[in-house]
Parts: structure tokens; C-alpha cells; sequence
């Protein structure tokens, strides 16, 4: 359904109803970019949205980082049963593919 969160665990904190918040925030700057009200903004708005992405992208890295180290070291441990190494090997999986498509790069090189 549109509008209905449908990804992480709802831990009732409150955590996921704010990163969800959030994310609508974000979806609604996107669309106002160019705007009449904001034309003027055009060049400050792409910047800032240049700097989340980026910061996604460190945050994407970092979590197939520590989720690759996670799946080694349970491999390595020779105890973990196989299906938290199957649940391990899906966490690495989907970081990996999130930072692929992204269709950003890690490192220095920028246009």
C-alpha cells in the first residue's frame, strides 16, 4: 500500500515512525527542488541533496562492511547454525546490492 510502511521491524519505540518521517521529509524536498517558490535555490538544494547522498552512501558502505565482517567471523567460528549463517549471508547480500544501486561510487572521483 502506498503510504504504509512496509520495510524494517516496528520495535515500538517510536525509532521506526521517526526514520520513516524522515524519509518522507526528504521525498518531499526532492520534489520541491526547481520549484517556483524555490527556484532561486536550485544550486544550494542540489548540494544538499548531493551531501545525503553521500552520507547514505558512507552509511550504506559501512553497514555491508560490518555485515561482511559478521558473516565471516560467524563462518570462521565453525557454530553458528546454518540458519543464522543464511541470515548473515542476506544482510551482507542486501547491503551490497543497495550500494550497486545506487549507481554511486565510494571513492574520490566526482565529475
Amino acid at each position: 500500500m502506498r503510504g504504509i510502511w512496509a520495510g524494517d521491524e516496528d520495535l515500538g519505540d517510536g525509532s521506526l515512525q521517526v526514520l520513516f518521517d524522515g524519509y518522507k521529509a526528504r521525498c518531499t524536498f526532492v520534489k520541491s527542488i526547481g520549484s517556483a517558490g524555490r527556484s532561486g535555490l536550485v544550486q544550494a538544494d542540489v548540494q544538499r541533496l548531493l551531501l545525503k547522498l553521500e552520507n547514505d552512501l558512507e552509511f550504506l558502505a559501512a553497514g555491508a562492511q560490518d555485515a561482511n565482517e559478521a558473516y565471516n567471523k560467524a563462518l570462521q567460528g565453525g557454530k553458528a547454525s546454518e540458519s543464522k549463517l543464511m541470515e548473515l549471508a542476506w544482510s551482507s547480500v542486501g547491503f551490497e546490492e543497495l550500494v550497486e544501486s545506487s549507481g554511486l561510487s565510494t571513492g574520490a572521483e566526482r565529475c
